[in-house]
């Protein structure tokens, strides 16, 4: 899709130099890697210093130690595994840049290293050796770091145990920050959940959330005659959008959302025969993305992304039988998929679409070829009207099937027990065929697995650290 490529097209602009591990496997496999029992528990801890060679090699004469005392006194199966994680600043630079604050790295100006812990055992007689190993692992690992000065004081939030508080990496004011608007953001779901199962009309509580809704329209064509209808077409479009209110309301006797709805409808015109007038729908589109003056509908909203495109062959039709929605981010010269490449390309950056002046729901809502013309309302309440009609023609719906080897996550914040059902991975069935190219009945679940991630200049640092005299050589091999 064109959205999604230009999505990957962002991330890869970034300058790092990027490790790629993603493939596609069995499921089973996948899950293999997180150890062949999935009923197994298991214990993360992390902790945070500064790039220190000192330091590194305590980790490891600390982890011998605890091996050994697993070794004397731990049952049944059992695993023991640290990673040391460099985290660098270019890591978040331009997450950071954009406003992002997902790992609270923005705080420490230095690059400095992610220790972990991760232990996994069978019996449940063994939960509080292992779990008071992991605690002395990492505890003594923080304790040397502070005396020698080389403590950092973040803990990776997909590394800490629950016992542990990978909030404080955020710091006490985005804390309480997230706290209040996590509170907001569950009394709207909430609302919304009663407005989605038909309970009531939109609650007053979301009227803050509902925002104008409609599609930038940019006008490139200004001959003689044009102007009137270029107004005419803007005024169908309004009276479109109040039609199909109106048949809401009238479908689901909900009175109180129309009004609503109608007062944060706003049209967004862009006519300037100085600047637009013969302008090709690239140029138009560039200016989107570049938010050049007042900011475009729908720029934050990624897969709305579209404008109206009022040409000449929209504005010299004499019945304005159509128009046509432009993708602000279509990339003509993206690669195309492997796949895609079998088949003529059929979208290319824009689509048109009937529309009638009428009104009539005859013509609007009755004929085949006639699509609605007004853009969905792509404000939270939009997922209200839509669902409402969607769940109305529906109501039977269809429950999610798992398979058996569903991945488990790494850590669970609440329960250290993994389980196979416990979460959902995105994975495909794919039919297994015989040697004559005949379904045999059986299928094999596949997922996408691995991690894609930059590699700054700080993971060769921490590279030559771990190889200086070879002693982490010695270390995990178990030579003296």
């Amino acid at each position: 899709m064109w959205f999604a490529r230009m999505r990957i097209a962002s991330f890869f602009a970034v300058s790092n130099t990027l490790s790629d591990s993603t493939k596609i496997q069995p499921v089973s496999a996948v899950a293999a890697e997180f150890g062949n029992n999935t009923a197994n528990w298991v214990q993360l801890c992390t902790l945070s210093f500064k790039i220190d060679l000192a330091t590194l090699q305590e980790t490891a004469r600390l982890y011998n130690i605890i091996i050994k005392e697993l070794q004397a006194k731990a049952s049944g199966e059992w695993r023991i595994s640290c990673l040391h994680q460099i985290f660098a600043t270019n890591y978040t630079a331009n997450s950071t840049v954009r406003g992002g604050n997902v790992l609270g790295r923005e705080r420490y100006g230095e690059n400095f290293t992610i220790y972990q812990s991760y232990l996994i055992w069978s019996e449940a007689k063994d939960d509080q050796l292992f779990i008071d190993l992991g605690k002395i692992l990492t505890d003594s690992i923080h304790k040397f770091a502070i005396e020698k000065g080389t403590a950092v004081q973040y803990l990776c939030l997909n590394y800490a145990d629950k016992d542990q508080d990978p909030l404080s990496a955020y710091g006490a004011d985005r804390v309480a920050f997230m706290k209040k608007a996590t509170k907001k953001l569950w009394q709207f779901l909430k609302s919304l959940r009663r407005y989605l199962s038909g309970a009531e009309s939109i609650p007053g509580e979301m009227d803050e959330y509902l925002g104008p809704w409609d599609f930038t329209t940019s006008r490139t064509y200004y001959s003689p005659g044009s102007e009137h209808q270029w107004y005419r077409l803007l005024q169908n479009m309004t009276n479109a959008a109040k039609h199909e209110l109106s048949e809401h309301a009238s479908a689901t006797q909900d009175l109180n959302t129309t009004p609503k709805l109608e007062n944060v409808f706003s049209l967004d015109p862009c006519s300037n025969p100085e600047t637009l007038n013969g302008w090709t729908m690239d140029e138009v589109r560039q200016v989107y993305r570049d938010e050049t003056g007042v900011k475009p509908m729908n720029a934050d909203l990624n897969i709305f992304r579209l404008f109206i495109l009022a040409e000449a062959e929209v504005l010299a039709d004499p019945e304005l039988s159509f128009i046509k929605y432009e993708g602000a981010d279509y990339e003509p010269t993206a690669p195309r998929r492997s796949y895609d490449k079998l088949v003529p390309s059929r979208y290319f950056g824009w689509i048109r679409m009937r529309y009638t002046d009428s009104g009539s729901k005859s013509e609007l809502h009755k004929r085949g070829d006639v699509a609605r013309t007004t853009s969905p309302i792509v404000s939270p309440s939009t997922l209200a009207v839509r669902n409402q009609e969607r769940n109305s023609n529906n109501r039977t719906r269809s429950t999610l099937s798992t398979n058996p080897d569903y991945i488990p996550r790494k850590c669970s914040a609440t329960n250290r027990i993994i389980r196979p059902k416990d979460h959902a991975s995105v994975q495909i069935a794919i039919a297994n065929v015989s040697a004559e190219g005949r379904a045999t009945g059986e299928n094999t679940s596949f997922a996408l697995a691995g991690f894609v991630r930059a590699m700054g200049e700080a993971d060769d640092s921490m590279n030559r650290l771990c190889q200086q005299a070879g002693f982490l050589d010695k270390v995990w091999t178990g030579s003296k």
